[in-house]
């Protein structure tokens, strides 16, 4: 698959993030975490992510979700 075409598919490819932006998201979603008491796979499996992997990114902050999940996610942490 070519980058212009994955680009088609995956509309948060190419977005810029403030670093600080996805650090403060990384540290709140591994703080949550661990006040849970959740492994990466009981928080993935929690807030529907389809991949350990991809909760893992998140939380060293090498990429963010997109869309409308980091809302939903950020909502879902607060409480």
């Amino acid at each position: 698959m070519t980058f212009e075409r994955c680009r088609l598919r995956c509309p948060g490819m190419g977005l810029r993030v403030p670093e600080r932006q996805k650090d403060q998201f990384a540290r709140d979603l591994m703080a949550w975490r661990e006040r849970r008491l959740f492994t990466q796979t009981d928080a993935a499996e929690f807030l529907g992510v389809p991949s350990v992997r991809t909760l893992q990114n998140w939380e060293i902050g090498r990429t963010l979700p997109v869309g409308v999940a980091p809302a939903m996610i950020r909502a879902a942490i607060q409480h």
